[in-house]
């Protein structure tokens, strides 16, 4: 059962987000906000009626559906995700019911599903995989991994089979009556530009732009971990890879199996997948990599030599050179928009601040899994900030001529992107001591350095050692590394994050790049 009281709905009416607008039932989150002592009270006894009589109201459940554009051509409709734009009544009802569920089932979902989950993000879930590729290839094995798209996976989830799983979970009496009252007769219309289309009744799916949708999204899921049995796997979200170390055919065969296996759960659980986005990928260092033709269904898995995964390049030979390709050319592409569009701009720190969004955003997204190991692809991405900083030089009237590349980053109070990839490693790290990432697998990878006897080496860890420059630039071993080499020994890493930002600095020194 869950209790809901005044109080509650208060605190949650004014943490609103005023500067979205209204939707269907045309009341606006500043309204909810500024009249939030008034409303509590009423809302919580209709919020508690609802939940006790198992009933969501069915005004709720009239949204409107804007569709986004994915990617591909625009002319096509099945490029755009459908976005719901449900009553904000209704979705402070919705985060209520959202906390209390997913706190019951934390435990439950599956530790390899890294979307829609506190302390869980794309990064940890690459770093997680760069690391099994990583020790795989340094000990000169191959790893297949298959890739999986499902079509349209939220809009295909089953109501009958969701709510029979969430009874096998647990879920009973009239909170398992509320949530087959919330997924059924809902009722949208969609709105492109100004035009609204007729009323359309939808019969499965979970709301995409809700507080619960998500979370049931997850629970309908998360059974597919015990379909792999003899793969390693990964999820975001609707996002899966399945990957193996292959040593021979027999390998090969066994994740052959778990697609096989993968395609009689879609087929038991009515969903599909696009076996035209589907792809498999090997990652080897040997000249001749044991090739095999995985199927689905009978179709065989396009093999790609390149895969963005989660907005990272992945190659085949795990360099990340197309990666770091991709972002220096984006960064520039970028860079270059903000100079044109803003010439007339005289305040730097304006500038400086579109860059930091802009620009230095991707050169920096997810830089613990891909940061480069060889000073030509440094240089190649400090020279993306050095035009940038050229720039703004300019608009402050200095001569850049005799200015080095360190005396810059001085007079701007920049730092260099190798040194910031330095302390965002160091903060990544930081976090997983702490246990403020939910990621115990990258902790339990974490050698620390427990010397029998006191000696002078102040190591906080022992570093793996590795055959070849691709495990030595592991993200464990960077992690490591960066711990070693950058912090003193009586540094107190229990502190905050906030205090570790502001402290880390002092022991890093920015030379010239």
């Amino acid at each position: 059962m869950i209790d809901i009281n005044s109080d509650l709905v208060f605190d949650r009416l004014v943490d609103l987000d005023i500067s979205k607008g209204a939707d269907f039932d045309k009341i606006p989150p500043i309204f909810l906000q500024n009249c939030s002592p008034t409303l509590s009270l009423p809302l919580s006894f209709i919020y508690q009626t609802s939940l006790n009589v198992g009933i969501f109201p069915a005004i709720w459940k009239l949204f409107i559906v804007t569709p986004l554009f994915k990617d591909g051509k625009r002319s096509d409709v099945s490029n755009y995700r459908p976005i719901s734009g449900l009553s904000c009544i209704a979705k402070v009802l919705e985060s209520i019911v959202t906390d209390r569920i997913f706190a019951s089932f934390k435990n439950t979902i599956s530790e390899n599903q890294y979307g829609f989950f506190s302390g869980r993000s794309c990064q940890t879930n690459l770093c997680i995989y760069n690391e099994f590729i990583s020790t795989a290839l340094d000990d000169a094995l191959q790893v297949d991994s298959v890739y999986f798209d499902f079509k349209k996976a939220f809009d295909r989830v089953d109501h009958d089979i969701l709510l029979q799983k969430l009874r096998f979970y647990g879920v009973c009496g009239s909170l398992l009556s509320w949530l087959d009252s919330y997924l059924r007769n809902r009722v949208q219309y969609v709105k492109f530009g100004q035009t609204l289309s007729k009323e359309i009744t939808v019969y499965s799916g979970v709301p995409q732009g809700s507080h619960l949708g998500p979370v049931l999204f997850l629970i309908f899921v998360n059974d597919l971990s015990f379909v792999f049995e003899q793969c390693h796997y990964l999820f975001f979200a609707d996002d899966l890879k399945v990957f193996r170390r292959i040593t021979n055919e027999n390998d090969c065969a066994l994740l052959q199996s778990e697609v096989s296996n993968l395609y009689t759960w879609c087929r038991n659980n009515n969903m599909t997948l696009n076996s035209d986005k589907c792809k498999v990928i090997s990652f080897s260092r040997k000249r001749h990599p044991l090739d095999v033709v995985y199927q689905i269904n009978g179709a065989p898995i396009h093999r790609v030599e390149l895969i963005n995964d989660l907005g990272i390049i992945f190659d085949s030979g795990l360099r990340f050179i197309s990666h770091i390709d991709n972002i220096i050319a984006k960064g520039f592409k970028m860079a270059g928009f903000i100079m044109r569009q803003c010439w007339q701009f005289k305040n730097v720190e304006v500038l400086k601040t579109m860059y930091y969004a802009l620009v230095r955003s991707h050169l920096e997204y997810c830089c613990v899994v891909w940061a480069p190991l060889y000073q030509v692809h440094i240089k190649r991405l400090e020279r993306v900030q050095s035009r940038f900083m050229n720039f703004l030089l300019y608009k402050l009237n200095i001569d850049r001529s005799m200015l080095s590349y360190s005396d810059r980053l001085s007079l701007l109070g920049l730092d260099s992107l190798d040194l910031r990839r330095s302390k965002l490693t160091l903060v990544f790290g930081h976090k997983i001591l702490n246990n403020l990432m939910d990621c115990s697998d990258l902790l339990f990878l974490l050698n620390f350095r427990v010397p029998c006897r006191l000696t002078r080496q102040t190591n906080y860890f022992s570093v793996n050692q590795s055959r070849t420059d691709i495990g030595r630039n592991s993200p464990v071993n960077h992690i490591m590394n960066s711990f070693n080499q950058f912090l003193p020994h009586d540094f107190n890493i229990k502190c905050s994050t906030l205090t570790f930002k502001n402290k880390i600095g002092h022991f890093i020194d920015d030379g010239a790049v």
